[in-house]
């Protein structure tokens, strides 16, 4: 047939649980390259602020500071948390939890895993304390209180935040250096 599009398998396949682990990475991935971008050199220089201007590079009009950053940053990598404990959740009982809230999706894969038990009981107690901080937003230097979660997870969704009993970014123009960045990025990782 002349002028069909012919379907791969990939296009005519049901989706699968593994697709499930696919978007989450790709959130990873987005955040870790762009900490990558913006320190270089891995956060070797604790303080340094890094003189590339991402937006400049590309061609931008407008060539906003990288600190602006955060937000994307941050964002992707908690919403990569939260496909990944979907995914764990249908994965191991076919089902996954409409919440946002990353503690309760956590404390729902642990209280409903079926064949996994072992599994992701050893994953709470490693990836909890990291997520921890982006669920609280202690990853913010000075920001120590864990008494206003982002139970929506959106705080780094909106650059006004979030009305309401969530934590705050402010004067991040201040704090993000590639120390900050640095931690982002290892932490990316360890969960990945």
């Amino acid at each position: 047939m002349s002028g069909s599009k012919q379907k791969t398998s990939h296009e005519s396949a049901p989706a699968h649980h593994y697709d499930w682990l696919i978007a989450p990475q790709m959130y990873f991935a987005s955040a870790l390259l762009l900490a990558e971008k913006i320190c270089p050199h891995g956060g070797m220089f604790k303080n340094e602020w890094v003189e590339n201007n991402i937006c400049k590079e590309l061609g931008f009009r407008s060539s906003n500071p990288n600190y602006e950053f955060i937000w994307p940053m941050v964002f992707n990598l908690k919403h990569g948390i939260e496909l990944y404990l979907k995914a764990l959740g249908n994965i191991d009982h076919g089902v996954y939890h409409g919440s946002h809230d990353l503690k309760e999706l956590f404390e729902l894969l642990k209280s409903n895993c079926g064949i996994n038990t072992r599994v992701i009981s050893q994953l709470y107690i490693d990836a909890w304390p990291i997520v921890e901080r982006y669920y609280y937003g202690t990853y913010i230097p000075g920001q120590t209180r864990k008494d206003h979660p982002d139970k929506m997870n959106e705080v780094e969704r909106f650059p006004e935040g979030l009305k309401g009993n969530t934590y705050k970014i402010e004067n991040h123009y201040r704090w993000f250096k590639c120390d900050v960045i640095s931690g982002i990025a290892s932490d990316i990782r360890k969960l990945e």
